[in-house]
């Protein structure tokens, strides 16, 4: 699977659930970041539990890194995404997102997805 494929794949899944929450996603070789203004998603999801502070500019990261189309890494502000659920009370998604690492990211981008929507929308 190509680097374009793997950003393709990921992004199909993430943005229905990130970009309306203020993410902007940026390409790599195989990876993909989507960044969020710190302030703004605080304000927006006032529950979600972000590991730094406000300030200005500040930034919150969401990535998902790839190697051979398969999903090798999912990261949340400097976390794993799996600690940021769990920090968030949310155990069985982070489970759900540990058992996706190696997988094909076609197969593991909608379970992050599903875990990030519930991440965001936890009150």
């Amino acid at each position: 699977m190509s680097s374009t494929s793997f950003a393709g794949s990921a992004r199909a899944a993430l943005d229905p659930v990130v970009v309306p929450a203020g993410f902007v996603a940026t390409d790599y070789d195989d990876a993909v970041t989507w960044c969020a203004a710190y302030d703004d998603l605080a304000e927006a999801h006032p529950s979600t539990t972000l590991p730094q502070q406000r300030g200005a500019g500040a930034c919150v990261d969401l990535r998902l890194r790839g190697e051979a189309g398969r999903l090798v890494e999912a990261d949340f502000e400097g976390e794993t995404l799996a600690q940021a659920l769990r920090r968030a009370g949310l155990e069985r998604r982070a489970g759900d997102v540990e058992d996706m690492v190696g997988v094909r990211v076609d197969i593991a981008a909608p379970v992050v997805a599903a875990a990030v929507a519930e991440l965001l929308s936890v009150t």
